[in-house]
């Protein structure tokens, strides 16, 4: 059953815009609980003219299905391009731009607030947001597999609650602000573990849930939160 579209940068942004595609989604993240983060599966959208927008949070847009041909104008700019399945649109927020599709396509988009993105790396959570670079025609398996695991997340019922799929969200988070920050972020030993602001909310969760069933896996041991 559809859901409508909820404005999937809207709801990170006060009311401010609402989501550009011209579709409804067959899968939101609107009711995850999720904290920072917003997730819309659109299947076989028409081709469509986009009109011009700007992202006010940072935005994925991962082509899943067939190949499809999109020409996009940014600063004053036309470009053409077959987009082939796994191609990721990576938007900084403050990006302008207008796109159009010419084929049927399906994609997984992601909207990240700027203040999740930079709590997500401790050396980076004194800032409002980290200055990222944009791509187009990006191919990246691990940025791909994060977020069709949300995706998945969702269409599962989110079995394992809310802070698994932020668990998730936080990892996609430190990795593009390792791998696309403008500016270079030092790696940290992994031993310093969770950045504070990440480390409470779980700290949060634990202690609201003390109660609840803990749930087993195949091999005996606790299901991932």
């Amino acid at each position: 059953m559809c859901c409508p579209s909820t404005g999937l940068e809207c709801c990170l942004t006060g009311g401010r815009f609402i989501n550009p595609i011209p579709a409804v989604s067959t899968l939101t993240g609107e009711h995850a609980g999720w904290d920072g983060v917003a997730l819309e599966y659109y299947c076989n959208v028409p081709g469509c003219d986009i009109a011009e927008h700007e992202h006010p949070a940072h935005f994925l847009n991962l082509l899943v299905g067939e190949p499809v041909r999109a020409e996009r104008t940014t600063e004053g700019r036309c470009h053409s391009a077959i987009n082939e399945p796994g191609t990721i649109y990576l938007l900084p927020r403050g990006t302008r731009d207008k796109v159009a599709w010419m084929h049927e396509s399906s994609r997984v988009v992601l909207a990240i607030d700027p203040n999740f993105l930079a709590q997500s790396v401790e050396a980076t959570a004194h800032l409002e947001d980290v200055d990222l670079t944009t791509h187009w025609e990006l191919k990246d398996r691990h940025i791909a597999a994060l977020m069709m695991a949300l995706c998945a997340d969702l269409e599962d019922g989110q079995p394992a609650g809310p802070l698994y799929g932020e668990m998730l969200a936080t990892t996609l988070a430190a990795y593009l602000v390792k791998r696309f920050s403008i500016r270079p972020v030092a790696a940290k030993h992994a031993a310093r573990g969770l950045p504070k602001a990440r480390l409470n909310r779980v700290l949060e969760y634990i202690a609201a849930h003390l109660g609840d069933e803990i749930r087993f896996n195949r091999r005996d041991e606790p299901a991932p939160f």
